[in-house]
This record gives structure tokens, C-alpha cells and sequence, in this order.
């Protein structure tokens, strides 16, 4: 059934691999878009009717063996070191029993029950891939890899085994049941873990004393069973490669990364879509007593005259209430949970506190389906390492022990901006994006059909209830009273009669602030000559005195005149709206204009001055001519008086018009633009817990849109749900050192 290839470029060879089953697929090639530019040679895999699970070597159950009881079994070597003997320390000793991958017992997104979470065996996967989609095992050739050399910009090749998953589909929902069974995954096992006298040789055949450590009888064993029921790790990817060189122990870049066996890996453990797993919340009755507003204009507004602009009572009026809401017969139910992964530790029967299979013989134990850590889909996407940043495997510094680490990620442009991710997307070079449940890298498409890539290279973990961001690719944790992720003991419905009752301080305000304005006015004045000299001009006008002339200075003059004075007015502006704290006072209703104001100055700006009485276009007489509202021609310098002197400079003096002034304007201003101020930290909160000591200790609400009551409806044994995203890691070391 397999036809070698010598050398193929974006293809691999497809073996139908049937187990406990008759069908088979023909040959054909399979597109590999993202190692587009790779050489190197496959097998491809399809596994339909396929299950695993270790059970004992003999005949029972129909030849089958003793379920759950075939295992894996982690020695304990070395001796230990002098500070271990002497704490009274033993060695581990570890029995991995009853591992089984399967499908779940019920169909994909289908609620589970104790009866799946606490058996370690569904029934067998259909079928894991398609012709188009399968396992992979080949060997390829990267030739577009940059080593650890900063100073080198030529990338090398890099040859490598690689283990691939059938790549992940986003709508699982769609596929046909054959298809979601591969996404419908049970993981299960048991293992009993002891602390190894040293001083006792092994015996596999009676427990004797082996594990009696520190005296007769002490319990040194601990007995765990874990069952992942509906998961799918399709789209996990190993890599396995000889690193390349360059590292010079400069830059955090060790020598160890050199020419030493690398291990690249996406490894994705996926339970399905968090943002519809709600639990659900209902009240048989839900209320709510919104009194009258209590008005506080008494203390604050300093009604529709004031001018104090600086007063803190003045700038603001507020109304507060109090808001009752009541609850009845309120229920937090558990929604249908679609994958469960739980740990326990509890058996239903008590065992041999030191006996198990191996060594005592007898089958696997039962446990309490009620009991344990529960962890409610949990969706794991981990990046570890690349091509170009690898996770190196070698000898650790003493010589002795292993090291295992995640190259640093090295201050070279053709490494980092394969890493590293643009947030604000301004700069698309680089390339870095992280892998969660909803794509993973670049997406992928083989025989006409959309796959999530694994090309990634940021981690994310979520469990539980989550929000998701398309547009960032950004996974959040939901944190309302419906959220689930994690439980000590099955998740349980609750029941709360009630009533319960919250009350909730409302308090909104208006606010208004100073506005100061400054502009130009044209003023007008008149020198009156009668005779006998000249009458200065006080102003220092540039036409100079006013002089009757005439015979030995006898005669007389009116000389008219005018200056561009600088004006100065304050005045009220209110609050609109108030946006995430920020405000804006829009309203300058019942305000002059700026021409009422100043006039219409002549050009030339402040101190130009004329010679006319009529200065023309674009004049405009300003307020301000007169003093005190007195309108003579005397004053605003349209004509003579009697006797010398100076007339029409007076002072600049203007009163706000009480519509200004006023909190009631118009209708809108009088009842729309009251704002909430929910936030205790604000100025308007400030400003009204101190001229209102009587509320210094009350918070201040938001109301929420249904009645609400303070009350935490959800299961007591609920811990909510957990995210980490966009998890990048840069450089992570770990080396092993014997007991």
C-alpha cells in the first residue's frame, strides 16, 4: 500500500491505515502550502477504527486482558544525595496504569455525565484526519533558517523529523460525525505513586516492606486517576533537528545552542468553543422601587444669579435617589459541560493502603464519581520553541545532569520578527501571532478546505467561560455570575429562595465651569477745542491735540477719535456629556456673542487708532462706550458737549445675562443633561461627600439595566474561569539535579 517518492516538493504520501477495520483509501498527493519552499519525503497516516488502552497481560475479558491494569512504570535510579538521607527522604516510585485514548461515549458537544468523566474508556475514534488532512511523518529540509550568529544575515537549512496531527478545522460543528469524532477524544489513567525504602530491595512479587518507609505500616502511596472526556489535539506538531551554530556565549546567546539536538513543538489540547458556556441564571421574581429624585439645589447651584466662578457649590447641583431591587427564587444552573477534565484521588472501596497490580496482583480500582478537581473545557495551545529558536536538549554545566532549554531569543532582526507580534498592526513585518482555540498562524487550505495553521508562536491557555476578540485575536476570561472553568467536586446547581434585596445610591449632577473670554473693541471718543489753546489727548493718539486754530488761537474744534481697547468677560459654560471621564461643556446657552461683546474692531489690532468721527466699515459701536449704561451722545462720542475735555473712554464693564446664569435654560439643559456619578474618586463626588457629610460613607452606584441583587448566585464549589494570553516565551531553563 505505499509508493516511494525519492524527492517531493508540497506533497506527501498517504497511507490508509485501518485498524480493527476493513476500509481503506486510494493513494493520493496532499498539498503542503506552508513548506512551500521544503524538500523531503513522508508517510501519511489515516487511522479509522482505532483505540488504545493498556490492560493487563492475560485472558481475561475475552483475551482482552484485565482492564486498566497494563502500565508504565518510572524507576527510581541513583543514590540519593547525603542532605535527602539525612531529612529521612525516599525515592519515587511511580506506576502508570490504564492508559487509554478513545472517543467520548457520547457525540460531539453532547453534555457529559459522572459516567464519562469517571470511566478512562469511550469506544473507538472513527476516523482521525481525512485523505486530504492526516497524520504525518516525514522528514523535510527548511532551507530559510537564521542561526544564532547576530552578525550573520544568510540563513542556513535545517533538516528535521517532523510528527504531525491532522491539522484543526475551526467550524467542528459543521463536519460530518465521522469527521468531529476526532475532535471528541477520552484520555484516561490511574497511577499509584510510592516512596521507595531505599534501604529494602524490590520485590515484584509481595509488597513486603519496600515502601514502608520510616517504620511498619506508614502510608506511602498515593493513588490518582485522571479523565480528559471531550478534547482534541488536532493540530499538534513536533519537530525534531540538529540546531545550528553561531552562538558565541555574547549576548545571553550560549554555546550550548550550537550544533545540539533541538525540538520544536505547537502543541494544542483543545476542548472546544468557551464563549457560549454560560451557566443559567433565573429568578422566579425580580423588582424594582425607583423613588423620586431628592433634589440637593438647597446646598448646591447658587440658583440663577451667581457669578462666584470659583465656588465649588456653585459649579455643580446634583440629585440623588436610592434604587431597591428584590430577588425571588434565584437559580444558577449548571449549563451542558462538553469536555471535563477531572483529577481524583478517592476510591469508592479502601484497598491495600500499599498494594497495587504489579506487585499484589487484583484489577484497577473504582473511584468516586463525585470527587476531585474539575476542570471545565480547558483549551491548551503552547508554542515551544521553533527552527530558529529551538528548545535545546544537552548536558547541563556539572557534567552530569540534563539541561532543557528554550534558546533565548537572540537581538537579530531575522529571528525577532518572526517572533515578536505588532500589536497596532502598523508594522507588518512582524510576523509573530499567538495560538489559541480559534486559529494558530497563517490558515491553511488542502483540497479546497480552510484548516488553522501551526505557525504561531505565542501560547494561550483558557479555561472555562471566555470572551473572544476577532479583530486582536485576543481571549479574555468572562467574569459574570454565569462564568465556569473550575470545581472542587462536580459543579452543582443552587436553589436561593430569597428575597434577597439591594439597595443602590444613584447620584447624578450637572456641572458648569468658568469661561473666560478676550477679545477687541472699537471705542470712540471726542477733544473739544473752545478756544483759547489746544485740548491734549490723553491717549496718545498719533493725530495728535485737537486745536481750534483761528485767530490768536480764539477759534473752536470737536475732534473725534477712536482706539481698539483689549476686553475682558466671563461667563458660565455647562456640562453635555461625560464619555469615560472625559467632559465636555458644549452648552453656552443664554451667552453674548463675541460681536455683542467687543464690537467689530478696526484692523491693526489693539492701540490702532483714527482721526474720524465715522470710522466706517467694518466699525461697529461696542457695549462698552459708556459707563453704566449711560447713552449720551457726550459719552459714545457722536457729538461735542459744553467746555473742554474728554469724552467716550469709559470703563469695560458687562453684566452675564441671567439666561447664562441660569441651571434651567431650556428643557434639555433642565432635565437631559444630568450625568451619573458613579465613580468615588471624581471631583464631582468629592465636591459632594464634603459640603454633604451625611453621605460621606455612601458609594455611589451604577444601576444596572435588570433588577440585580448583591447576591452570589453561583455554586459554592465554582471558582470561574482563567485566562493567559498571548504568552510569549523568550527563555526558559530547566536542568535536572538526583535526589
Amino acid at each position: 500500500m505505499t509508493q516511494a517518492q525519492p524527492q517531493w516538493k508540497r506533497r506527501a504520501l498517504v497511507v490508509a491505515l485501518s485498524v480493527l477495520s476493513s476500509h481503506a483509501l486510494a493513494l493520493q498527493p496532499i498539498s503542503d502550502e506552508e513548506m512551500s519552499a521544503a524538500t523531503g519525503e513522508g508517510i501519511a497516516f489515516l487511522p479509522e477504527d482505532v483505540s488504545l488502552r493498556f490492560n493487563g497481560a492475560d485472558n481475561n475479558n475475552g483475551g482482552q486482558g484485565t482492564f486498566d491494569t497494563g502500565y508504565i512504570r518510572y524507576i527510581p535510579v541513583g543514590p540519593l544525595t547525603t542532605e535527602a538521607a539525612a531529612s529521612g527522604a525516599g525515592k519515587g516510585d511511580i506506576f502508570l496504569y490504564g492508559l487509554a485514548i478513545s472517543q467520548s461515549n457520547q457525540d460531539y458537544g453532547d453534555a457529559r455525565t459522572s459516567a464519562d468523566w469517571n470511566t478512562r474508556f469511550g469506544r473507538t475514534i472513527d476516523s482521525w484526519g481525512t485523505a486530504e488532512n492526516p497524520w504525518l511523518l516525514r522528514v523535510a529540509t527548511d532551507p530559510d533558517v537564521p542561526n544564532f550568529d547576530v552578525n550573520d544575515p544568510n540563513p542556513d537549512s535545517v533538516s528535521f523529523l517532523s510528527v504531525e496531527a491532522p491539522l484543526a478545522r475551526s467550524n467542528v460543528a459543521a463536519l460530518s460525525s465521522v469527521e468531529q469524532s476526532a475532535y471528541n477524544l477520552k484520555l484516561g489513567l490511574w497511577a499509584d505513586a510510592f516512596v521507595r525504602d531505599p534501604s529494602v530491595a524490590e520485590n515484584m512479587t509481595a509488597t513486603g516492606s519496600q515502601f514502608d518507609l520510616g517504620g511498619s505500616g506508614r502510608e506511602n502511596r498515593i493513588r490518582l486517576q485522571a479523565v480528559w472526556d471531550g478534547l482534541s489535539i488536532n493540530g499538534t506538531q513536533l519537530q525534531i533537528f540538529q540546531t545550528l551554530g553561531g552562538a558565541t556565549n555574547a549576548g545571553g546567546m550560549s554555546t550550548s545552542y550550537n550544533n545540539t539536538l533541538g525540538i520544536a513543538g505547537v502543541l494544542r489540547f483543545n476542548s472546544g468553543d468557551g464563549q457560549n458556556l454560560r451557566a443559567i441564571v433565573s429568578a422566579g421574581s425580580a423588582t424594582r422601587n425607583t423613588p423620586a429624585w431628592t433634589d440637593h439645589s438647597a446646598t448646591f447651584g447658587c440658583g440663577n444669579n451667581s457669578t462666584s466662578f470659583n465656588t465649588a457649590a456653585c459649579q455643580f447641583r446634583f440629585r440623588s435617589r436610592t434604587v431597591t431591587d428584590s430577588v425571588s427564587d434565584l437559580n444558577w444552573a449548571v449549563p451542558a459541560l462538553a469536555s471535563v477534565l477531572r483529577l481524583s484521588t478517592r476510591e469508592t472501596a479502601n484497598t491495600g493502603l500499599l498494594a497495587t497490580p504489579a506487585i499484589n496482583g487484583g484489577g484497577a480500582p473504582a473511584f468516586d464519581p463525585n470527587e476531585g478537581l474539575y476542570i471545565y473545557n480547558l483549551n491548551t495551545n503552547l508554542v515551544l520553541g521553533s527552527l530558529y529558536q529551538p528548545l535545546t536538549v544537552g548536558v547541563a554545566d556539572d557534567g552530569q545532569n540534563i539541561s532543557l532549554e528554550i534558546a533565548r531569543i537572540p537581538n537579530k532582526e531575522s529571528i525577532y520578527k518572526r517572533i515578536y507580534t505588532d500589536y497596532s498592526g502598523s508594522d507588518a513585518t512582524y510576523l509573530g501571532s499567538t495560538c489559541n482555540f480559534y486559529q494558530c498562524g497563517a490558515t491553511r487550505t488542502l483540497g479546497g478546505v480552510d484548516y488553522q495553521g501551526n505557525t504561531a508562536t505565542h501560547s494561550s491557555i483558557s479555561i472555562g467561560s471566555t470572551e473572544y476578540d476577532a479583530i486582536t485575536n485576543s481571549l479574555t476570561a468572562y467574569s459574570g455570575v454565569e462564568a465556569i472553568g473550575v470545581s472542587f467536586g462536580q459543579l452543582q446547581s443552587r436553589f436561593q429562595a430569597g428575597p434577597f434585596i439591594s439597595e443602590r445610591f444613584q447620584l447624578e449632577f450637572q456641572q458648569r465651569q468658568r469661561r473666560d473670554s478676550t477679545g477687541v473693541f472699537t471705542d470712540r471718543y471726542r477733544l473739544r477745542d473752545d478756544g483759547g489753546g489746544t485740548q491734549e489727548d490723553p491717549f496718545g493718539h498719533p493725530a495728535g491735540d485737537c486745536d481750534g486754530g483761528g485767530l490768536f488761537g480764539l477759534g473752536s474744534a470737536n475732534c473725534g477719535r477712536y482706539i481698539n481697547r483689549q476686553g475682558f468677560h466671563t461667563d458660565w459654560i455647562y456640562l453635555t456629556s461625560n464619555t469615560g471621564g472625559v467632559k465636555v461643556f458644549g452648552d453656552a446657552g443664554g451667552a453674548y456673542t463675541t460681536a455683542e461683546l467687543y464690537g467689530t474692531p478696526m484692523p491693526g489690532g489693539i492701540g490702532a487708532t483714527g482721526n474720524t468721527n465715522n470710522p466706517g466699515s467694518p466699525f461697529m459701536q461696542g457695549l462698552h462706550d459708556c459707563v453704566g449704561g449711560i447713552t449720551n451722545n457726550n459719552c459714545n462720542g457722536a457729538s461735542g458737549g459744553n467746555g473742554d475735555g474728554v469724552y467716550g473712554v469709559g470703563v469695560i464693564r458687562i453684566d452675564a445675562q441671567v439666561g447664562n446664569r441660569s441651571w434651567a435654560l431650556n428643557a434639555t439643559r433642565n432635565n437631559t443633561w444630568f450625568v451619573a456619578g458613579s465613580n468615588p474618586n471624581t471631583q464631582e463626588n468629592v465636591v459632594f461627600r464634603e459640603i454633604l457629610p451625611a453621605f460621606a460613607n455612601t458609594p455611589t452606584d451604577v444601576i444596572p439595566a435588570t433588577p440585580t441583587v448583591a447576591i452570589n448566585p453561583s455554586a459554592l464549589n465554582n471558582y470561574g474561569s482563567a485566562v493567559i494570553d498571548g504568552l510569549l516565551i523568550q527563555h526558559l531553563k530547566f536542568t535536572t539535579r538526583g535526589l
